[in-house]
């Protein structure tokens, strides 16, 4: 997981971004924030360890919806990659969350990610 970070809230974040990377580590994933400017396809091609990214930034100054982003890594708002990691055993839950977070992902399980 990358946790994408804007440098204009990082410090608003902190709690939410430490209860989240907490989450990521005890389900025995890797997690990394990444501290980002725009969201552009370029930056997600720097990771390409890194099969989600959560978006912590401001959605609105970014191209985060942008479909050759989505089509390339999906990335998820803060509170559906909680409810997931939280669901993580029920795949009709985990695809109801996908499908309201406009990610595009193939059709299979969490525990796959």
């Amino acid at each position: 997981f990358g946790l994408l970070i804007n440098q204009n809230t990082s410090n608003l974040l902190d709690s939410s971004v430490c209860a989240l990377k907490e989450t990521i580590r005890r389900k025995g994933r890797f997690c990394v924030a990444i501290s980002i400017g725009d969201l552009t396809l370029e930056k997600i091609a720097n990771f390409p360890e890194i099969d989600v990214f959560v978006n912590f930034s401001c959605k609105w100054s970014s191209d985060v919806f942008d479909r050759s982003i989505l089509e390339h890594r999906p990335v998820l708002d803060q509170e559906i990659a909680m409810e997931m990691l939280q669901n993580e055993g029920d795949e009709e839950e985990t695809r109801d969350f996908l499908d309201t977070s406009m990610a595009v992902f193939e059709k299979k399980s969490f525990k796959g990610l």
